[in-house]
């Protein structure tokens, strides 16, 4: 082989490899992007504390995502739906790149629910939220007890 066979070669592997880097980078921006996750605390200092269960929804993406709902998969597979999604989340909602979003709900209200559910002890459940295409965003687990006093 001579040297500008060698070099023609080498050439069209840098070609090909600078082509699909480009189409991954441009399917990752063009995609729909959220990240979902799920936490319990007490968001604002008030004489009695009332512990909360937040879900937030964060769209790290480079398109607008409309969310219209909100909830819990279960380790059943069953969806809990978030109905009242609290003062701070009117669904549907759109969220813009590099925006955010918060369903506050209270904590004891969604430990008797999953009591209701026939669940007790540890569990894991993954929060979610529904875009308007239909396609489910799910966060990584959370580790609930369900016997918690709150």
């Amino acid at each position: 082989m001579e040297t500008k066979d060698i070099v023609t070669l080498a050439l069209a592997a840098y070609g090909s490899l600078l082509s699909s880097a480009l189409a991954v980078i441009g399917w990752r921006e063009k995609r729909r992007v959220l990240r979902v996750t799920a936490s319990i605390g007490a968001p604002f200092p008030a004489p009695e504390v009332h512990f909360m269960f937040l879900i937030e929804v964060v769209n790290p993406g480079h398109r607008p995502v409309t969310i219209n709902n909100v909830g819990l998969v279960l380790p059943n597979k069953k969806e809990l739906v978030l109905i009242d999604s609290g003062p701070y989340l009117k669904l549907p909602r759109e969220l813009k790149e590099g925006t955010s979003c918060s369903a506050m709900i209270p904590a004891k209200d969604i430990l008797a629910t999953l009591k209701e559910q026939g669940l007790n002890g540890t569990i894991f459940v993954h929060p979610y939220c529904r875009d308007a295409l239909g396609k489910r965003h799910k966060g990584k687990r959370y580790e609930i007890n369900v016997d918690l006093q709150l």
